[in-house]
């Protein structure tokens, strides 16, 4: 208390006194006057300068300069506070991370690392005098950003083992919790116990101490105590071969390489050569070979794979799991990427020219959204007195087209063209069309003519399989010479065809109609049977019937498998686009047809049948998700009667959920799954009416576990160091179970404030005396020596 004694403050009862100054001048201002001040000094000295010895220089400017300095303190208003206080036992704060990558194995003996925290803990030394001067809080932590969670226990409960649990370590989310606790109470010491695998910003920042330092200060992360950390694990390190990163971008398009690159992660297992590979479900996409630094450490690979599908995916990575390897785990992950179409690719294939033919092929090649690819056959079978190579024409790519690259296209039109093995059309070529659009979800279509449906020969053929009508009884009228009505009608839309999006020619359903009832009738029509299953009819004839009674179909559509098939029995419709252009108007109904049925054929994604969403994206194992299923039927009006299945996947194939949706009405179902494993979970749905299905549809879900805890299988020993530099704490660790040495840990007593007096010392007589007597001194050896 020397200083209030000396100014003649009473102290009694009071034991602690704090300086402080008071005034509500800003920083910058108080540097303006501070400079200003020592400004007015110098010059004063200058001038002086020849004109007195230095020693009186030096004292006046002491004396002017001592002045100057008690004003500007006095502006600044100091004042002492005068403490009534009782002595404290202070904190200590241990955190100790409890996360997944806590069980990894390379402690001494190749313990896992949370059970060498225990053994540490349940050392005597330090613990034991640390908590016999302070109250020691046992803190473990786990979890990153809004899911960082704490929970307190005591040092014999730690000391018998403690489970691991949470999703990623987040040193940051750790030390904000920290800093605050610290200044809650008074704080000796803080002790971090970690691996440093950290997955947030720290990780990323440790490589530029800078950037480190200025990130805790900005973010207020340091302790208000010495910071010590404690690197646990690395002691018994084993050969780990880990994924840490995958890098592919979120959108792809379909037959364009998509580039993806694979970050690895080698430890003991340098030199070495080992296959990376990319594979969707059980099918390999791409592959390659990849050195290992000698010396262990990161290396990147790139893979290209060119998707044949559009849709939502799931791919995954993989490498082998090398002998000595304790994480398996860690050798692949999986990653997700949307494909979408740059341009509908389009095989046209036609028997014969035609005016159907020639404004169908001009409506594609003039859409800037379509890849044309046309072939017209134009030989007939009759006998040829020339060899193949003595002919103009050039033959027809049968098995490149159909055997090779039939996977490269979108939709394959078949018009008016006959099959006919003698061409080079074989039965397997009519196969590999149908598994196209079953198994691979491409698009068919059918237009009429004198060689289409039963007149081109494909009744009992695989193509009769994928069409949206049965050919057979067709075929016995062909047989009677009835096969191809020639009167002139007028198609009239279904009571399904008024909702379906391929009839849709305005927005306004009434304009549609209207639209429909004037065009053109067409001339003639390919008699076709009955409707396939789940099939249904968008125009149909007037007049003729199939064998059950029903209106005779002239445009059907129908859902086949994977994919979609259309079945226009005339080939006349491009009167819809001559004859009002004729009339003066425009061949925008015809356009906006084939424009509709284009993108419904090709599964434009706001044209499905059956359409899942949950209510996130990612989720947390146990976590329940809510499904939602919307059906409409082929007519595209709302199912509310289906049964509806539907089942979670993980990507090796196990069902980890499966129940049946209850209906909401209005076509819209839901249920719920409990979420679990780790990474991507499909969500399938299936609907069926009457034992017939009505399509399936799959959203992809991501659950968050602690997959990503084992990508870096090393502790990270600098990042720790720098964190207790930073934090004037001393870097330690845990060996053979026991911790290195002992954390810093302040010296000085903490207390408890019971009361406060404050002093004010710029407005007293001892400030106004002082400032008199320095002015009058000065002034008076100024006159001394002749300066005044």
């Amino acid at each position: 208390m020397n200083l209030p004694n000396l100014l003649g403050i009473d102290t009694h009862g009071y034991d602690r006194w704090v300086f402080r100054l008071d005034g509500a001048a800003g920083e910058w201002l108080f540097i303006l006057l501070a400079l200003l001040l020592a400004a007015s000094a110098g010059i004063s000295f200058w001038h002086l300068r020849g004109r007195q010895r230095l020693v009186r220089r030096v004292v006046l400017l002491g004396l002017r300069w001592a002045l100057l300095a008690l004003l500007l303190v006095l502006f600044l208003e100091p004042e002492l506070e005068l403490l009534k206080t009782v002595p404290i036992r202070s904190q200590v704060l241990v955190a100790i991370d409890r996360t997944p990558s806590m069980t990894i194995p390379d402690a001494a003996d190749g313990e896992e690392r949370r059970k060498a925290v225990a053994s540490a803990l349940g050392e005597k030394s330090p613990w034991e005098e640390i908590e016999k001067d302070h109250d020691v809080r046992y803190l473990l932590f786990t979890g990153k950003g809004a899911d960082y969670e704490r929970a307190e226990s005591a040092r014999p409960a730690v000391s018998q083992g403690y489970e691991a649990e949470g999703s990623e370590t987040d040193l940051s989310a750790a030390l904000a919790d920290l800093s605050k606790l610290s200044r809650e109470r008074a704080t000796a010491g803080v002790v971090l116990v970690t691996d440093g695998a950290d997955l947030g910003a720290l990780s990323e920042l440790h490589g530029d101490p800078g950037q480190l330092a200025s990130f805790l200060k900005r973010n207020d992360l340091l302790p208000a105590a010495p910071l010590s950390t404690v690197r646990v694990g690395g002691e018994n390190a084993f050969p780990d071969l880990a994924i840490r990163r995958v890098i592919a971008d979120e959108y792809g398009f379909i037959r364009n390489q998509v580039d993806v690159k694979v970050e690895l992660s080698a430890r003991g297992i340098g030199g070495k050569s080992v296959p990376i590979t990319i594979r969707q479900g059980s099918e390999v996409l791409a592959s390659a070979r990849v050195e290992l630094p000698a010396s262990g450490g990161t290396v990147e690979a790139k893979l290209g794979f060119s998707p044949t599908r559009v849709g939502e995916f799931v791919y995954t990575v993989e490498v082998p799991v090398l002998t000595g390897e304790r994480l398996p785990g860690n050798n692949r992950k999986d990653f997700k990427i949307k494909i979408i179409r740059d341009k509908v690719r389009v095989l046209h294939v036609v028997g014969r020219p035609s005016w159907d033919e020639q404004f169908l092929r001009r409506t594609l090649k003039q859409d800037p959204n379509i890849d044309l690819v046309s072939f017209m056959i134009l030989r007939e079978l009759v006998p040829i007195p020339f060899t193949e190579d003595e002919l103009s024409l050039i033959p027809f790519p049968t098995d490149e087209i159909f055997n090779k690259k039939l996977h490269t296209f979108d939709l394959v039109i078949f018009q008016n063209f006959q099959y006919v093995p003698a061409y080079g059309i074989l039965p397997i070529h009519l196969s590999n069309i149908r598994d196209f659009v079953v198994r691979d979800g491409g698009g068919f279509v059918m237009l009429g003519g004198e060689q289409s449906f039963s007149a081109g020969n494909y009744t009992g053929t695989p193509i009769e399989d994928i069409l949206p009508v049965s050919l057979r009884y067709a075929g016995s009228l062909l047989e009677a010479g009835k096969g191809i009505s020639y009167e002139r009608f007028a198609p009239k839309p279904s009571a399904a065809g008024r909702l379906h999006p391929l009839m849709r020619l305005h927005l306004d359903p009434q304009r549609s109609s209207e639209i429909w009832a004037s065009l053109p009738p067409l001339d003639g029509m390919n008699r076709v049977g009955d409707l396939s299953a789940g099939a249904v009819a968008l125009l149909t004839h007037p007049s003729l019937r199939t064998p059950t009674g029903q209106p005779a179909p002239v445009v059907s559509a129908a859902s086949v498998g994977k994919g979609r098939s259309l079945a226009i029995a005339a080939d006349t419709t491009w009167y819809w686009s001559y004859f009002p252009v004729d009339a003066g108007g425009t061949n925008e109904a015809y356009l906006s047809f084939w424009r509709e049925a284009i993108r419904w054929l090709t599964k434009d994604p706001a044209l499905k049948q059956l359409n899942v969403t949950t209510d996130r994206s990612r989720y947390r194992p146990g976590e329940e998700m809510h499904v939602e299923v919307g059906v409409l039927s082929p007519e595209y009006s709302p199912v509310s009667d289906a049964d509806v299945k539907v089942q979670a996947k993980s990507m090796s194939g196990e069902v980890v959920c499966q129940e049946k949706a209850r209906s909401l009405g209005e076509g819209r179902y839901e249920t719920r799954c409990k979420a679990s494993g780790a990474g991507y979970l499909e969500i399938q749905a299936e609907a069926f009416r009457g034992g017939i299905s009505l399509g399936t549809d799959s959203a992809y879900v991501e659950v968050v576990a602690e997959s990503r805890e084992f990508e870096r299988t090393e502790p990270d020993g600098e990042l720790l160091s720098l964190l207790a530099d930073l934090g004037n704490g001393v870097s330690l660790s845990i060996t053979d179970g026991k911790l290195s040495g002992s954390p810093k840990l302040k010296d000085e007593q903490a207390y408890k404030v019971l009361g406060s007096h404050e002093v004010s010392l710029w407005d007293t007589p001892i400030a106004l005396v002082l400032a008199l007597v320095l002015a009058i001194l000065e002034w008076w050896l100024r006159r001394r020596w002749g300066l005044a």
